[in-house]
Formats: C-alpha cells, sequence, structure tokens
C-alpha cells in the first residue's frame, strides 16, 4: 500500500485508540550545514496511547521516560496522519521510504494502515529541512 488516504481509511476503519508503537526518527540528514546529525538522534522511543491520547513515552533501550521530541512529527498515529498531509500539502522535494532509499516509496502497515517508514524532504531557495521516521512493534 503507498497511498496515503487509503492508508488513513485503513487505519480510521479499525477504530483504534488503544495501542502502542515504537518511534524513531532523525532530522535534517539531507542538510549540509544542519547542525543536526545522525549522531545527535533521538533514543528510539516507546509510546504509549490511552482512549487516543499519549499517556507515555519511554526509551526502548532503557525504559527511562522521556519528553515528546519537539515538532509536529510526534504524536498519536492520528497526529502523524495530520502532520504528513500537512507536509505534503507543501510539495516536499522528496518523499521517499527512507534517505538511502529514495526511490522506495513511504510504507505503511498492510493490516492497521499506520506508516511503518517514511522520509520527507524540502531542499530549495527557502531551506532545508528533512525527517525520516521509522514506526516499529506496533501492538
Amino acid at each position: 500500500m503507498v497511498d496515503l488516504n487509503d492508508a488513513e481509511e485503513l487505519w480510521q476503519s479499525n477504530g483504534l485508540v488503544d495501542y502502542s508503537f515504537g518511534y524513531n526518527f532523525k532530522l535534517n540528514q539531507a542538510c549540509s550545514n544542519s547542525s543536526s546529525s545522525a549522531t545527535d538522534e533521538a533514543p528510539a522511543l516507546k509510546v504509549t496511547v490511552n482512549d487516543n491520547e499519549i499517556t507515555s513515552i519511554t526509551a526502548v533501550d532503557t525504559g527511562i521516560e522521556w519528553q515528546a521530541p519537539s515538532g509536529d512529527h510526534f504524536g498519536t498515529i492520528d497526529e502523524i496522519f495530520a502532520y504528513l498531509e500537512a507536509e505534503l500539502e507543501k510539495s516536499p522535494q522528496v518523499v521517499a521510504y527512507s534517505f538511502s532509499e529514495k526511490d522506495q516509496l513511504p510504507a505503511f502497515d498492510e493490516n492497521f494502515g499506520f506508516p511503518t517508514r517514511y522520509y520527507i524532504e524540502f531542499n530549495d531557495a527557502s531551506g532545508c529541512s528533512s525527517l525520516e521516521v521509522a514506526i516499529f512493534d506496533f501492538s
């Protein structure tokens, strides 16, 4: 499945409001002048959602509580879909599976529809930004 609207429709049809998932992201890999780098990325996070609200965020490796990453890219699956829709309306230069696999399309879970991996890059005269996200261990 590669269509965002179809994926979101599948997600909505499942009616899930209580779930957990792993979340990993990297900012600005494509931007050579960025102060961020892959080594500065946050640890993989376990996100718990109850009644469609985030109730817990912990580091996967340590179990230590973690603050929500800043930016619109993080949230419940519904909020992640809203973020993706808003970013796609801005016509990014690249929409792909990952920074290293730009020839592949973003991936969505076949059973539930949530995005499992995506990469968005804006790189034009107005500036550079990119985001790669992996969502895993959904339950």
